[in-house]
């Protein structure tokens, strides 16, 4: 055979391997969230998050994001309608959802906690806006643009050397010292509100990126920080709430959002020589705790394939709690179901009119 045929019969060879495995990946993402809908969503729309049987606007944000990505309106409605009666008295164009519901010292089910919790009304906002796109809902548009108003009325403040930006909640957050949260700033929807809301997204964009780079300056993202007349201090260990900054950063293909993954290489070069994600990281001393949960593995092991490097994505166990069945469908989806494209926008395979099934 000549080196010509030979080079195209190989290259054809990756090709096709390469689409063998990219339906696997994508079947086994449909039947992770398959089994994450029978454990965690109940028939009303309300997504378990822990023992206690509690919900948080959260896990119903996150659910609506997979329920998206997996092309099910029926189940979005369902889940949206739990949300909007349950967690925003039935007027979630009005006000934000409260962040925690469950059973109540007297018995009684209900809000725990009416306070709001940002993570969730930022990706609730985008969310909306996505899906009345996708699947041409006008309505969706519309509780997308009062989600993203009330996000501006009760959550946003002017932070010296900051600019405006989305606190963590309601209350609570306030400075000076203003608690930050930098897992909160999904550039890649904040991006997307951007284009598409009022100018003041632009603005909470440009300085979320200024938090993002201030809270670590060895390239390791805290789960908390401290921000006030000393700059950014009081860092905490960067575990639980900090895997998603890399997973939000490994999502974003903006010019800023591959400066800002420049940025927090040292974390990836960290995996990289321990062959796995740690469960804590400290920011300033880089001192390293234990290994992260699978749930942690999963999360970003999309995103260290798309940045050219290894680390193993182990299956999370069935048993695994909720919140590592959600990182696992965040980071294990990426790329298998869905992409998010440089102005933010969600791109599911079902879009591109492809399937894995």
């Amino acid at each position: 055979m000549k080196t010509g045929a030979a080079l195209i019969l190989f290259i054809g060879v990756l090709a096709v391997s390469s689409s063998v495995q990219a339906k696997s990946e994508c079947q086994e993402w449909q039947l992770h969230w398959r089994t994450f809908r029978q454990n965690y969503i109940s028939p009303e729309g309300r997504v378990y998050a822990d023992e206690a049987s509690r919900s948080h606007s959260e896990g119903q944000v996150y659910s609506l994001f997979f329920a998206l990505v997996a092309n099910d309106p029926a189940l979005f409605e369902t889940i949206l309608h739990w949300t909007q009666i349950h967690l925003a008295q039935g007027k979630l164009n009005e006000r934000l959802p409260a962040w925690s519901w469950g059973r109540r010292e007297d018995g009684t089910w209900g809000v725990l906690d009416d306070n709001s919790a940002s993570d969730a009304d930022l990706l609730l906002a985008y969310i909306l806006g996505e899906s009345s796109r996708l699947w041409h809902k006008p309505g969706h548009a519309a509780l997308s643009k009062s989600v993203a108003h009330n996000i501006l009325r009760d959550e946003t403040r002017f932070l010296p050397g900051l600019g405006l930006l989305v606190l963590p909640g309601k209350t609570g957050f306030s400075g000076p010292p203003w608690k930050l949260n930098p897992s909160y700033y999904p550039a890649f929807a904040l991006r997307r509100l951007a284009a598409l809301q009022s100018p003041e997204w632009k603005k909470i964009l440009e300085s979320s990126y200024r938090l993002l780079a201030m809270a670590a300056p060895n390239g390791i993202e805290p789960d908390w920080v401290f921000y006030g007349d000393q700059g950014m201090y009081g860092q905490t260990k960067g575990s639980y709430d900090a895997i998603r900054t890399y997973l939000w950063a490994g999502m974003d293909h903006s010019t800023q959002g591959r400066a800002f993954t420049a940025r927090v290489q040292p974390f990836f070069q960290l995996v990289d020589r321990l062959n796995h994600v740690p469960e804590s990281v400290d920011p300033l001393s880089l001192h390293v705790e234990g290994i992260g949960s699978a749930g942690f593995q999963a999360a970003l092991g999309s995103v260290m394939k798309k940045q050219g490097r290894k680390i193993g994505s182990p299956a999370v166990p069935s048993g695994a709690s909720y919140y590592a069945q959600a990182l696992s469908l965040f980071g294990t989806g990426y790329q298998a179901t869905y992409a998010i494209g440089t102005s933010g926008e969600l791109i599911p395979v079902w879009a591109r009119k492809k399937t894995c099934l």
